[in-house]
């Protein structure tokens, strides 16, 4: 919201004489806090639109209500695993004014690919904000990573959230946005490229929780060394090789905003050793002593 409203050139005050919210709520709503009331106020106002790309239907409510059935979810069970009231869920599929916070959550624990775009913009971008801060599936993993993944550890049992083109996929069985992942089993060796948006934590639980189980679990994420599902999932359970410059995803011809890693659970600490040697990097040794080595 704060991007296209920077874009247009517009003020924060601008925005408050458009839509008669204040400026403090303003502020928040581009925080991803308040209400989506209020969101949406300020989205009408400046022509831009919420939409779940994932979902199966255009109205927004109507999409994630069908898009939760499909993936076999109460609302009862969907509520337990946000930790959230069941009430809460009942409000958003009623079409209820609630939280951003809280209608963010249900859709991204879906796959929905929640994201704001211009209303007249048809086509995605992961470079506009989609693939960066949504829950987008889509943008495949560069094949170079693969390559050289494949080439010390072999082909992967498992992919848990594949591409929609299956076809692009590099392990023997892969889970979907419809097959949602996380409510999946993983065994052998699994790779996997998440959604960068806020319910990568998700992910990033499942993947240690399944770790610990005995899976053996490679993730590519962008290193964002800051958030509390890196010190949660990562430091102190898993190798990590840092990337060098910019991975180029999608169609390959941008580099992604954001720097990347890849993160090894349950593999000794020679397999990161022999990835940075192949990709160039920085490692650090999670599983047994903090170290970091420079290849």
């Amino acid at each position: 919201m704060r991007k296209y409203r920077r874009q247009m050139r517009l003020s924060r005050r601008v925005v408050a004489d458009l839509t008669s919210i204040d400026l403090n709520t303003i502020k928040a709503v581009e925080a991803g806090n308040g209400m989506m009331s209020s969101l949406t106020t300020i989205a009408d106002a400046l022509e831009l639109t919420l939409i779940a790309k994932h979902a199966p239907k255009t109205d927004l409510v109507d999409g994630l209500v069908s898009l939760r059935k499909q993936q076999g979810f109460s609302v009862r069970a969907l509520a337990n695993r946000l930790e959230v009231a069941r009430n809460t869920l009942i409000k958003i599929e009623a079409g209820d004014d609630t939280r951003i916070h809280n209608f963010a959550l249900y859709a991204a624990a879906l796959g929905a690919g929640l994201t704001i775009l211009p209303a007249q913009q048809a086509q995605k971008s992961f470079y506009t904000g989609v693939g960066n801060e949504s829950g987008y599936h889509g943008w495949q993993t560069p094949p170079e990573i693969f390559v050289a993944l494949e080439k010390v550890i072999g082909r992967f049992d498992l992919d848990p959230c594949a591409p929609s083109d299956v076809a692009a996929a590099h392990a023997k069985t892969v889970f979907t946005p419809k097959t949602n992942g996380l409510r999946q089993p993983w065994w052998g060796q699994v790779f996997m490229n998440p959604p960068y948006g806020r319910e990568i934590k998700l992910w990033l639980e499942k993947a240690s929780s399944e770790a610990t189980a005995g899976v053996q679990i490679v993730g590519l994420v962008p290193a964002r060394t800051d958030t509390a599902w890196w010190h949660n999932f990562v430091v102190g359970q898993a190798d990590v090789v840092f990337l060098r410059g910019r991975l180029a995803f999608g169609d390959g011809t941008q580099a992604a905003p954001f720097p990347s890693a890849l993160i090894f659970w349950g593999y000794e600490p020679e397999i990161a050793t022999m990835m940075a040697a192949n990709l160039g990097g920085n490692v650090m040794y999670g599983t047994s002593s903090t170290v970091h080595h420079r290849v």
